[in-house]
């Protein structure tokens, strides 16, 4: 056999070996992926479904992560500045909106931003919607602040007051509101129309 020849085939049999170890990881990552992923939905339900607790305090706080404190059901009583919300841009089937985010004043002077749900394009200027007033308690599901938005996203523009994704640090500060729970906001646990309700 020519040198050529034999050159040819190595190349050919090191791409084969290349593809078959990339795909063999491949599927390892996907069975790895898809447990995963059970995994949390379990964790998920487990929590979505258990008695509501006080939202953390303070003290809590530096221990919150996503592992094992995301969807908690929690409650959070106190005031809902509403003079201080913030609407976030989303995209959906039936048109684009806006996730109604008010931060919530608590007896111990922290706060927690509260989604307070969805609202279509009409209804993002606040004079459009009835807010809740006075003391109230809030039963919702603790979630995390978003590092990354949607796919295609903007950026935050804090200066114009153009939000695209839940980054609660950057929202509060914006506001000037601190202490704040590092942790995104709680979203109400009612039904989806439940929580329109609320927020319109």
């Amino acid at each position: 056999m020519a040198a050529s020849s034999r050159k040819r085939l190595i190349a050919i049999a090191a791409i084969a070996a290349t593809l078959f170890t990339g795909f063999v990881a491949l599927g390892i990552w996907q069975v790895y992926r898809l447990q995963w992923k059970l995994s949390l939905i379990e964790a998920v339900e487990t929590r979505v479904e258990a008695p509501a607790v006080p939202a953390p305090g303070p003290a809590e706080w530096p221990d919150i992560t996503r592992e094992k404190d995301a969807y908690r059901h929690v409650t959070a009583t106190g005031k809902l500045l509403n003079s201080q919300e913030v609407q976030i841009y989303y995209p959906t089937e039936l048109g684009p909106g806006y996730f109604v985010m008010t931060p919530l004043l608590r007896p111990d002077g922290t706060f927690v931003l509260i989604n307070r749900g969805f609202v279509p394009e009409e209804k993002r200027d606040p004079v459009t919607r009835v807010a809740p007033e006075g003391e109230v308690t809030i039963s919702g599901l603790l979630r995390m602040s978003e590092e990354k938005g949607w796919l295609f996203s903007r950026a935050n523009d804090p200066k114009n007051g153009n939000w695209y994704r839940r980054d609660v640090g950057s929202i509060m500060a914006t506001k000037g509101l601190m202490p704040a729970a590092p942790t995104s906001s709680m979203r109400t646990t009612p039904s989806i129309a439940a929580v329109i309700r609320l927020a319109g």
